[in-house]
């Protein structure tokens, strides 16, 4: 009886063994694949393919033991990121669909593979797959949105869904069609009725404004009003500044030159009624102009809008020939751009590009002033990442017309 008990306990230290070590083996191998994904995100960019490709073999043989399917998914959606990264945009698509398509997948994780999938087709110039995977985003979102209560997981669904209807709206509005992009734009407005989530104010203020710009664009100038003047109400905006300056620049040419605003979206008015006022040559209206946009820029120094609003001002002046100021206010312009707070990459993006244009307009007045030691100064600090672009091009044209005049005028003036 004793020889039987010391049997049985013997088996049963054995098999406790035996299982610890199974599972000692599982938690080690999801250690192994979490630590080899973290170290996925401290990869350098901008991703070349071979790198890229280095990093995602390690995430592939890590999956091989993973039997966690949060962790399993979480890694074929960064190997898809990574593929995206390094311009593999056909592999990327491919992964973000697998994953839509997978049994098991995660809520969030499925969902942001389909908005890379949209994202992808859009970028390849496919609008019509771009379309459909936007709205499977929007119906996906809405089904996830009613069934979690987790606020984190809320907030995502509701930027995912709010940027897909935004996307399809301007896909929309590329295509000519302004009024199925004013209906994605109205069910956008309908999803944030009665939701509360994370940047819900901020997302309303973008609704708005392009709900107000595509009034304009369609001729409903008394409505582009009204809902840009709503706008007003949101201070912390990043472009409340430049509603103000677009208001009064339509309102101008709605009672001077409404002709000059047909399928024009706000955000040209500023641009339009510059050139209006130059080909007008009237000096009292210049300076009446000048006076606001002086006063409005004096209220957003150090901001987004303030630098835009700068830059008109600048423009401005050069039209009408005072180019000392026009000088010191596109030097001003790309000074101040770099120590602005941005939010998004893609205010930094138009930023960056307001810098640029700032530094040709100076160069170009200092070229034509004869000052190219100044001006060849202000072009070396333009930053141009490809080679084929406007800005580039602009810029080898200014420098070929300023190394022409330091052959021809050695001993320059003085220079502003």
């Amino acid at each position: 009886m004793d020889t039987l008990k010391y049997e049985n306990c013997k088996y049963v230290i054995i098999s406790l063994i035996l299982i610890f070590s199974i599972v000692s083996q599982s938690f080690a191998d999801q250690l192994t694949a979490v630590e080899v994904l973290r170290k996925s995100y401290k990869i350098k960019e901008p991703l070349s393919k071979s790198n890229a490709q280095e990093v995602i073999t390690q995430l592939e043989s890590a999956l091989q033991n993973c039997s966690d399917k949060n962790i399993e998914y979480r890694i074929k959606y960064r190997t898809g990121i990574l593929r995206f990264k390094s311009s593999d945009l056909e592999a990327a698509c491919k992964i973000f669909n697998q994953i839509c398509q997978a049994q098991g997948c995660p809520p969030t994780i499925k969902l942001c593979s389909l908005n890379m999938a949209a994202q992808i087709y859009l970028m390849q110039g496919d609008p019509a797959n771009a379309l459909k995977a936007f709205e499977s985003v929007i119906e996906t979102s809405t089904n996830f949105f009613q069934r979690t209560e987790d606020k984190q997981a809320s907030s995502i669904y509701s930027k995912l869904t709010a940027n897909a209807y935004t996307a399809k709206a301007e896909i929309y509005l590329h295509q000519g069609d302004c009024n199925s992009a004013m209906t994605e734009y109205q069910k956008l407005a309908g999803f944030f009725e009665g939701r509360e989530f994370d940047q819900k104010r901020n997302l309303e203020a973008v609704l708005l404004d392009k709900i107000s710009q595509l009034y304009l664009i369609k001729g409903r100038s008394y409505s582009y009003i009204k809902a840009a003047n709503k706008l007003i109400k949101y201070p912390d905006y990043y472009r409340t500044g430049l509603i103000k300056l677009e208001i009064e620049a339509a309102t101008f040419l709605m009672q001077k030159k409404p002709s000059l605003l047909i399928g024009q979206p706000a955000f040209r008015a500023p641009v339009i009624l510059i050139e209006f006022l130059k080909e007008n040559r009237d000096k009292a209206l210049l300076e009446s102009t000048l006076a606001f946009l002086n006063k409005l820029s004096n209220s957003y120094q150090q901001s987004f809008s303030g630098a835009i609003i700068d830059y008109h001002i600048a423009c401005l002046l050069d039209g009408f020939g005072e180019r000392v100021q026009a000088c010191e206010l596109f030097e001003k312009v790309y000074n101040q751009a770099a120590e602005i707070d941005i939010e998004t990459s893609q205010q930094r993006n138009i930023l960056s590009n307001l810098s640029n244009y700032a530094k040709l307009q100076h160069a170009l007045i200092l070229c034509e002033s004869g000052k190219y030691k100044h001006g060849l100064k202000v072009l070396s600090k333009l930053e141009t990442g490809n080679a084929d672009c406007h800005i580039s091009k602009t810029k080898e044209s200014i420098e070929y017309s300023l190394q022409i005049l330091k052959r021809e005028v050695p001993n320059e003036t003085s220079s502003n």
